[in-house]
């Protein structure tokens, strides 16, 4: 098979494998993956458990995706609960970033907002754990 000279060249460490020792491999990656999507964790979610139970930046977020839940604007209950909690707001990073309290909103709950974010990482994880890289690439 000819390569076209303008496309880019990639090497992969598992290049050599035979197709049977690929596909072994792809399974057991599956089934691992699988397993730990269905599988029950050690320790539960933290936004599940309601309650009192919860302390420190835990009840602070879970106050703040609840207020969310409600309506309020996600920067707004965040500087408030912030404040309230007698936590920073400088620098700018411990102001967590409003993806997950978003999602867990949108998909209600932490369960189906941990698998949807999880599942939208698995392509880059399988890219990144097969190794393959591109060794170089030609503009003509």
């Amino acid at each position: 098979m000819e390569r076209d000279a303008g496309a880019p060249s990639f090497t992969c460490r598992f290049i050599e494998w035979p197709r049977w020792a690929a596909a072994c491999t792809l399974a057991v990656i599956a089934l691992l993956v699988s397993y730990g999507l269905v599988a029950k964790p050690m320790r539960g979610p933290r936004i599940e458990r309601l309650g009192d139970s919860l302390v420190g930046d835990d009840a602070m977020y879970q106050r703040i995706t609840l207020r969310i839940a409600s309506g309020e604007n996600y920067y707004e209950v965040a500087a408030d609960e912030h404040r309230s909690s007698r936590y920073p707001l400088r620098p700018f990073v411990t102001v967590r970033s409003p993806a997950l309290a978003w999602s867990t909103v949108v998909l209600g709950g932490f369960k189906v907002a941990s698998f949807v974010l999880q599942a939208l990482e698995l392509p880059q994880l399988c890219c990144s754990g097969l190794g393959c890289r591109q060794r170089s690439f030609h503009c003509d």
